[in-house]
């Protein structure tokens, strides 16, 4: 049974949306999605730094930000 469409769903509001993709995105997706839950499933939470970091809750605990500042002047009191 090939897939017809994505439903997407916003937790914080509960809205659903509906798109379409192409085969080839179904199975990418698939993948993506097969790989993520054999992380979780294994623990494996690697940061990903990027722009949302300074909106994380994590931030103060993070390996990534902790790696960036090793090499990081101190501050000035």
């Amino acid at each position: 049974m090939e897939p017809s469409a994505l439903i997407l769903y916003n937790l914080s509001n509960q809205e659903a949306i509906r798109t379409q993709r192409t085969a080839n995105e179904y199975r990418e997706l698939e993948q993506t999605i097969g790989v993520t839950a054999r992380q979780i499933l294994a623990g494996s939470f690697p940061a990903q730094p990027g722009y949302h970091c300074r909106f994380c809750a994590y931030r103060a605990i993070c390996p990534a930000q902790e790696q960036r500042n090793e090499g990081a002047a101190p501050s000035p009191i």
